[in-house]
């Protein structure tokens, strides 16, 4: 798909010279299709196979749920599912949050990375629980943009009849072999687009004895996650990538294929190309491209122009433009891009005499924080990188990120991908230990500044200084070490001597440590809190209840001790934003302890206009209307507002005005309240009256001799268009402000009139006679 070639045209006719300014804008897109009914990302064939090749293994009970997503990268930073599990019968699509987002029979979640590029630098699939590799697949081309042979692969199968497939490896990148043991967290292969695929993505599914199953969990999937901490789905419209380029993009491929990137503009460029990849476009919206000077003030602005979009879920768009003061003026320029009016990007621009093959930026500083954030050895720990998706390197170019992972100072991996997080396997560190992760952004060229994170491991349970999994007179004898001796309770493996997070090791902790060593039984905690969703300045509750007879409570939020709070219920009065996140119980009973599930809350921001009322100019007795878009918790009420009152009845998205009086004129707005009370109010449209036309410049008469020529001229202000008139009668064609006769006849000889048309009304100029003559030489 394209976008119509357009030239702005800035003119003025002085002095008899018609002074231009010229931008020409080209441009193309479209949306990004990843995998449908026409290309699905199991042929038949691949079906039966991995059918066949799914086991069932030991059973003891329920299927393990997972603890995070099976690849190297950040969910919606830049990582993005695109197709979940369809649920409904064939001929039909429903995914878990009930919507379209998958293909008919399809049975996985898909989920892609931004381009072959990142995929070129390498993406990480790992092992999503224990299990043992029933069977790989490697050595198929890997760069497939339609249904091609058979996909690259890898089957593990796990406890209690439960096995993952994970689909479409790069080519040769696959580092295990059947019967093999893996451990959650570690890695199997790299992400790319072999077999049936038409972008580089995972196809990762789930199926318990053999039967599919959608870990995703919500109101069309209904029961229990099977995640433990269900990853959020992001349905927000933000830039995925984006970048300037001076080479011409006319016929570039689309993505996936890696986009042209560079750091300069030459003043000898014709044209400078600006380009992106988004999400969740809604239908029919509208884009603007502003070029800022070095100074800060503007050389071209467009117009908000249409993509002419039904709803995208995945798309891609590119514009070039010929800026005349961009061939004359050097030094850092910005381009701002707006999408339905927000402002969406603002990314510089650096343009140079000359441009030099040697250019180069290094990347931008990122922050790295490890998940969880007070690791265990039994935890999978995560090394993230926040960092822009756009000005992550202001050359444009693709980020990779050296991983360098240490366990108290020696080296356990060591990494290079695209990928904005890394992971290494549960017990590869011991209780006590340093855990360390460095990271490097790196261009082609240059290496930005290394970040890191780290944190002590600690063991999954109080007490258990073994990490063992029992208490015994081993533990009782560090307790004491660490209480008496130069051991810290905050740090190492004295961590465990502070049994209740309080930050210190006292007589409750050693009151428990006694209960453990004495007594043979334990608690179990058989209600647990859930989920809320809560708007914002409303009342949580969560509740948690153990099997002992006189438990202690400590409630924990996002992993950190709230103190006070040591009952089975906890109630925040007033929710805030701050409040967001997991919140957990731990109980210690007489002889125990043990934890609640984590339950999730969610917090409803207050309503925002999405779109604004416009201005609207009109005439005393038409017609007006204004509209607004507003995003929030349903139901969502309107209240239209004249001059900041109320107006009666004026409660729908739309407010219009059948025949507009003199005192409808004024500002207006919309309140918009949500289904928690919440209320926000859109920016004020100004109402107007359009203007009649003024004439300011009279058309003058003429006697031309025959064969001859007229030209009759007449100016106005605030005229749209223009009717001419001979002897009252008006002459086809004649709809501008000046009018011209050439090779005229005595038949021509008449008065002339020209009619200004205004928004509001017309204005008629004065006669104009003309009078042709038969000259005689």
């Amino acid at each position: 798909m394209t976008i119509d070639r357009t030239v702005f045209v800035l003119g003025a006719l002085l002095g008899g010279m018609l002074l231009t300014t010229t931008a020409q804008a080209d441009g193309g897109g479209g949306a990004i299709i990843v995998n449908d009914e026409s290309t699905p990302c199991l042929t038949p064939e691949e079906r039966v196979m991995a059918q066949a090749l799914t086991g069932t293994g030991p059973t003891s009970g329920k299927p393990a749920r997972f603890k995070f997503y099976p690849m190297a990268g950040r969910l919606y930073r830049d990582l993005f599912i695109s197709n979940f599990v369809d649920l409904a019968p064939p001929g039909t699509i429903l995914s878990w949050e009930c919507t379209d987002y998958s293909y008919d029979g399809h049975d996985a979640s898909d989920t892609i990375i931004r381009s072959f590029g990142e995929q070129a630098i390498g993406v990480p699939i790992f092992a999503a629980l224990d299990g043992l590799v029933l069977f790989t697949h490697d050595g198929e081309f890997d760069m497939n943009t339609e249904c091609q042979g058979v996909g690259n692969h890898v089957v593990v199968n796990h406890a209690n009849g439960r096995a993952t497939r994970y689909w479409h490896f790069k080519k040769n990148s696959v580092i295990v072999s059947p019967a093999q043991w893996v451990r959650a967290g570690e890695p199997l292969g790299l992400t790319g687009s072999s077999g049936c695929s038409t972008y580089p993505h995972l196809h990762f599914s789930t199926h318990d004895f053999g039967a599919v199953f959608e870990p995703w969990a919500g109101e069309c999937r209904p029961g229990e996650s099977g995640w433990i901490d269900q990853p959020p789905v992001d349905t927000d419209l933000h830039p995925i990538d984006f970048g300037i380029t001076w080479q011409n993009m006319a016929g570039y491929q689309g993505p996936p294929y890696e986009f042209p990137r560079s750091g300069q503009i030459g003043l000898s460029d014709n044209f400078v190309y600006v380009w992106w990849i988004t999400n969740h476009l809604p239908a029919n919206s509208r884009w603007r491209l502003e070029f800022q000077r070095p100074d800060g003030t503007f050389a071209f602005v467009s117009s908000n122009s249409q993509f002419a979009n039904p709803f995208w879920r995945w798309s891609w768009w590119w514009w070039s433009f010929n800026i005349p003061d961009m061939h004359t003026i050097v030094g850092t320029w910005h381009v701002h891009l707006f999408i339905n009016d927000e402002l969406m990007v603002i990314a510089p621009i650096e343009v140079v005499k000359t441009r030099t093959a040697d250019f180069n930026r290094p990347p931008e500083p990122i922050t790295v924080f490890l998940d969880p954030a007070e690791p265990t050895i039994a935890d999978v720990i995560h090394c993230k990188v926040d960092t822009s998706l756009v000005l992550d390197d202001l050359d444009y170019d693709i980020v990779r990120y050296e991983y360098i992972w240490t366990v108290d100072g020696q080296e356990v991996r060591h990494v290079t991908t695209a990928a904005h997080s890394d992971m290494i396997p549960h017990h590869i560190a011991s209780a006590g230990e340093l855990i360390e992760c460095t990271v490097t952004p790196r261009d082609a060229m240059a290496a930005g500044p290394t970040t890191s994170a780290a944190a002590t491991v600690g063991c999954p349970q109080p007490l258990d200084f073994g990490c063992d999994g029992d208490i015994d007179l081993t533990d009782y004898g560090q307790f004491f070490a660490c209480v008496t001796g130069p051991g810290e309770t905050t740090s190492g493996e004295c961590v465990a001597a502070d049994t209740d997070g309080d930050g210190d090791a006292d007589l409750l902790d050693f009151a428990t440590l006694m209960r453990r060593l004495t007594n043979d039984c334990g608690v179990r905690v058989v209600e647990h809190p859930v989920d809320q969703i809560v708007c914002l300045g409303g009342m949580a509750t969560f509740h948690a209840t153990a099997d002992a007879e006189t438990p202690l409570y400590q409630w924990r939020h996002n992993g950190h001790t709230i103190f006070g709070e040591t009952n089975s219920t906890l109630v925040i009065d007033t929710v805030t934003a701050d409040d967001t996140g997991e919140y957990l119980a731990y109980v210690v009973s007489d002889c125990a302890l043990d934890y609640s599930r984590s339950a999730t809350l969610s917090v409803r921001p207050p309503p925002e206009v999405v779109t604004p009322p416009e201005d609207a100019s009109t005439c005393l007795g038409a017609a007006a209307s204004f509209t607004v878009d507003a995003d929030g918790f349903a139901p969502l009420h309107y209240q239209w507002q004249h001059n900041d009152a109320d107006i009666p009845n004026a409660t729908d998205a739309a407010y219009s005005i059948a025949l507009v009086a003199p005192d409808d004129l004024g500002q207006y707005r919309a309140v918009v309240t949500d289904g928690c009370g919440l209320t926000v109010e859109s920016t004020r449209a100004e109402l107007t009256l359009g203007q009649e036309p003024v004439i300011t410049g009279q058309p003058s008469g003429a006697t031309p001799c025959v064969g001859g020529s007229v030209f009759l001229f007449v100016f106005a202000d605030d005229a749209v268009s223009f009717q001419w008139y001979k002897d009252d009668v008006p002459i086809a064609g004649a709809t501008s402000s000046f009018f011209a006769l050439s090779g005229v006849t005595q038949d021509d000889s008449g008065v002339y009139h020209a009619s200004a048309i205004g928004a509001c009304g017309s204005a008629a100029s004065d006669p104009a006679n003309v009078t042709v003559i038969d000259c005689v030489p």
